[in-house]
């Protein structure tokens, strides 16, 4: 048996901010949210996110603010990641995981009891 283990890395738009100056090209812009992260799967299902980067960037040049996650929810009034993003696969694998291992030990006990 093998495993297909990687990880990739991710860019995400999250919404538009605001329309303020931009001092690199010198006008006033849309400026918007996005989020930079490195995703790890096993077969292609996100387990885990790592090195989360968000940036309040203009819309034309690309360039901006680099923010906390407590600063763009701020920004925006959400949560900026979703749920999977954050969390990938690793709580179900955890749980599911966990059961497999307690089952296996109760099947263990009862096999010794006999």
């Amino acid at each position: 048996m093998f495993v297909i283990f990687g990880y990739s890395g991710h860019r995400e738009t999250v919404a538009d901010t605001e329309k303020k100056f931009c001092p690199h090209c010198q006008t006033e812009r849309q400026f918007f949210l996005t989020h930079r992260y490195n995703a790890y799967h096993v077969f292609f299902l996100p387990i885990f996110s790592t090195d989360r980067v968000f940036h309040n960037a203009c819309s034309h040049c690309g360039h901006g603010d680099e923010l906390t996650m407590a600063q763009a929810q701020a920004l925006i009034g959400r949560p900026p990641v979703s749920w999977l993003s954050r969390f990938g696969w690793s709580i179900p694998f955890i749980f599911i995981g966990g059961w497999w291992l307690a089952l296996t030990a109760v099947f263990q006990l009862a096999k010794l009891l006999r």
